[in-house]
């Protein structure tokens, strides 16, 4: 049996032990790429013939066609396995070269420099074909792997001042991603220009008619609730994806304990179609909170978080918000790497546990769980989000260590 090595990164070539197969040679070449991707899992027939050739052709000529294929390269030493319909290509036999890039040393990459990053360069399956979709698949997942490599690669550079090493990776990812902005400043920090940390960082302005409005409704709510303690906002939503949010039982019993220890207000946000979150966690809670999920306009929202003590979120869109206003965030990330997504504010607090499978999010599809368990995110305990929020409190003054306990006292005394 031979080895496959899929060279699809700067090339599109497919070894067979000392058999070198291109795209001009367009079936040999696509079957070895779909099993050898799909290494380990059982293909059936049909699948390979509806990827392979026309759905015009009568399906038996498909199916001879398909035949002939498979044992000419098996024939070369092609390690297939036939089942009962299927074929089988067994992972031992098959080297990937981008999975061998993400694991290696940043060496390895560095000397993949000459020929780019681009997967399956001038590969150009029939259009309008389930072979086409499929690929155009693969080169947006393997893309956004690499890119996010990539992006590691131009930090270390960084770090070594290695100059001509930091300008060859920015323009290489540039190429895969012609907005990455790390890259981007990689190459003007490369030319010899500085840059600032502070300019790194967005910045979004506060309407002041929303900010009085805001204010007002949070001096009202206040008032309502009794709370005289800081304001903390929460935000259990996250649009592409359910493995990044925090369970809303964990919100509930956040939301309890800052009641109760330091007479918190506590806010929640969200859009339209994440008010039933935000019902879930005020249903649970025990202590009364303001759901405004749904009800406020992208301005009210900067309004709202700028007028915040502090931020507890998942990998969101408020989370990049109330960094851009300068509101302290505690955030929690299971399946992203906070190292991509943020938070920018460089005293934010991260809340993870570096669990064998996080991060696992590649953003070319929705970040959910292939084991059907987030448990990434199950695992940061109420009482961990509770102790970042104390310290984010006390570190920006919005919170004494006397207050606390004084808040504490009082809140033991009135609540029940």
């Amino acid at each position: 049996m031979s080895q496959i090595r899929l060279r699809i990164v700067g090339e599109s070539v497919i070894e067979l032990g000392s058999k070198r197969i291109t795209p001009t040679s367009p079936q040999m070449f696509a079957l070895l790429l779909f099993l050898g991707i799909e290494c380990d899992r059982e293909v059936p027939r049909a699948q390979l013939m509806d990827l392979l050739y026309p759905a015009s052709q009568p399906s038996g000529d498909s199916s001879h066609r398909l035949r002939q294929l498979l044992y000419k390269l098996r024939g070369l030493g092609a390690p297939f396995v036939f089942g009962e319909g299927t074929v089988r290509l067994e992972g031992k036999h098959v080297r990937n070269e981008v999975t061998e890039l993400l694991s290696a040393s940043w060496e390895v990459r560095r000397e993949q420099i000459a020929r780019g990053f681009e997967v399956l360069p001038l590969y150009v399956p029939p259009s309008n074909s389930s072979l086409s979709a499929w690929a155009e698949q693969l080169r947006e997942k393997l893309h956004s792997a690499l890119r996010q490599q990539l992006t590691r690669d131009i930090e270390l550079a960084r770090q070594k001042a290695d100059w001509r090493y930091l300008e060859a990776i920015a323009r290489r990812t540039l190429e895969l991603d012609p907005l990455n902005e790390s890259a981007v400043l990689a190459l003007a920090e490369a030319a010899g220009g500085i840059v600032v940390e502070e300019c790194m960082r967005p910045r979004l302005h506060v309407l002041p008619k929303e900010r009085q409005e805001m204010t007002a409704m949070l001096r009202l709510t206040r008032a309502r609730f009794g709370r005289t303690g800081p304001i903390v906002a929460m935000h259990a939503g996250a649009r592409n994806g359910q493995a990044k949010r925090w369970p809303t039982r964990h919100f509930a019993a956040l939301a309890d304990q800052l009641a109760e220890e330091l007479d918190a207000l506590v806010v929640v946000t969200g859009a339209p179609n994440e008010a039933p979150l935000a019902r879930e966690i005020a249903r649970t809670a025990r202590h009364p909170l303001l759901n405004i999920s749904g009800k406020t306009t992208l301005p009210q929202l900067i309004a709202i978080l700028a007028e915040s003590d502090v931020l507890v979120t998942g990998d969101s869109g408020p989370m990049h918000i109330a960094c851009a206003v300068e509101t302290p965030v505690v955030v929690m990330h299971g399946p992203t790497d906070p190292a991509l997504s943020g938070p920018s504010s460089p005293d934010a607090i991260i809340l993870r546990h570096k669990l064998w499978c996080s991060p696992c999010y590649d953003a070319s599809s929705t970040a959910e769980c292939r084991f059907g368990n987030p448990i990434c995110m199950k695992a940061i305990a109420p009482r961990m989000v509770f102790a970042a929020v104390r310290k984010q409190l006390l570190a920006h003054g919005s919170l004494t260590h006397q207050d606390a306990d004084n808040i504490g006292e009082r809140s033991a005394q009135l609540l029940p």
